[in-house]
């Protein structure tokens, strides 16, 4: 055996004890380690996670909504064009919501891709978080063939189905509380200058345009022919669609 191949394979065997000491980290200390640079809404609460970088679970909290658990589980590291790469499926539950996915995780850079989303979301859960704002949701959310894709903190890609069963929702106000009663609704998920945009439809037309900024203020873009739908006053006399802005995060 030439000298050139012993140092491939001494170089081999040194990968392979980084990979699998890498493999067998605590959770909990690779999340002291990233914790610091990554950045999510600070009403977000995270449990210590448990287990390991390749197999483990921790607890997510954000705001009144109900306590979802995050578990993940690793395929072994592959070499990609990238660099090295782990896959991960996902999975994230609670009383009445259940997500699950794929995510692909390259270590050389800050990419990260999630694919093959799929679940539902209960009204249950919901108004847990939207009944402090004066709103309440009734039926079910369904997200099918959902997938995003961020690279370096800003979200590039986002695809997915939203379907809602419909039913009546609830808006209440210091001075009045109003009902109306949706049909169901179905929505295309995609990207906005790095935040999330929704688009909502019914049978026979486009309803409304819903826009989540990286600076936390959703817009919602209401057409005049759904509000007409939906008995909501005044509304016939729009010339164009009902505009609104609120900070949420």
């Amino acid at each position: 055996m030439g000298l050139k191949s012993i140092f491939v394979l001494a170089m081999l065997g040194v990968l392979g004890l980084l990979i699998s000491i890498l493999w067998f980290l605590p959770a909990s200390l690779a999340w002291q380690q990233l914790s610091a640079s990554l950045v999510y809404p600070k009403d977000l609460a995270v449990a210590t996670p448990r287990g390991s970088v390749r197999e483990g679970s921790t607890w997510l909290r954000f705001r009144g909504f109900p306590p979802s658990q995050l578990s993940w589980q690793a395929g072994w590291p592959r070499v990609t064009e990238g660099g090295p790469t782990i896959d991960y499926d996902l999975s994230l539950q609670g009383p009445d919501h259940l997500l699950t996915g794929n995510l692909t995780l390259t270590l050389s850079n800050q990419n990260l891709k999630v694919n093959a989303i799929q679940g539902y979301l209960g009204s249950n859960d919901i108004n847990r978080l939207a009944v402090p704002f004066g709103h309440q949701f009734s039926g079910e959310f369904t997200l099918r063939e959902g997938a995003f894709k961020i690279q370096n903190s800003c979200l590039t890609s986002l695809t997915g189905t939203l379907l809602w069963t419909g039913g009546p929702i609830v808006f209440s106000t210091p001075r009045e509380t109003a009902r109306y009663d949706l049909p169901q609704l179905s929505a295309d998920l995609s990207d906005q200058d790095c935040g999330i945009r929704v688009d909502v439809k019914t049978v026979n037309s486009d309803s409304a345009r819903l826009v989540l900024s990286t600076e936390g203020w959703f817009l919602a873009e209401l057409a005049p022919e759904f509000l007409q739908a939906l008995g909501v006053k005044g509304a016939a006399q729009l010339k164009g669609p009902l505009l609104f802005e609120e900070k949420i995060l």
